[in-house]
């Protein structure tokens, strides 16, 4: 493993390791009325994020959970909590990813022609190919 990638994955434990302690203890409450938590919190996220990122520069294939459609983010928490279409996007643009395969929709996200908007509005954002996911499917890397 290359010396670059160990020092991501750990910054990827570091940052996960004071999520942990930053969040111990603490209900959801305790978090949305705690501006500092709140900060702290996000912050440790972005860290993991960009350290991913970074590792995966440059990949044939990025497997990325797509739990929400654009319109449905209630706010930056929701999206930083759970990626859709627009944020997956950029994370495989900015890293040169190749093709991007979207897991775990919701069951709503397969009525007809909602694959295809996400895939439109990805493609404003991303050059790569994109995939949606099913069950059992294989790719040769």
């Amino acid at each position: 493993m290359r010396l670059e990638s160990k020092k991501y994955l750990f910054d990827i434990k570091q940052a996960a390791g004071l999520l942990a302690d930053f969040t111990r203890g603490k209900s959801f409450a305790d978090f949305q009325g705690d501006p500092m938590l709140r900060s702290a919190v996000e912050r440790q996220f972005e860290i993991i994020g960009e350290a991913l990122t970074k590792l995966a520069k440059g990949a044939d294939l990025m497997v990325h959970m797509c739990f929400n459609l654009s319109q449905e983010a209630r706010g930056p928490e929701w999206i930083r909590g759970s990626s859709g279409p627009l944020e997956v996007a950029r994370t495989a643009e900015e890293a040169g990813i190749g093709t991007v395969v979207l897991t775990h929709l919701r069951p709503h996200m397969d009525a007809p022609g909602v694959h295809d908007r996400m895939k439109a509005e990805m493609a404003e954002l991303y050059s790569g190919e994109i995939v949606i996911g099913e069950d059992l499917m294989a790719f040769q890397l």
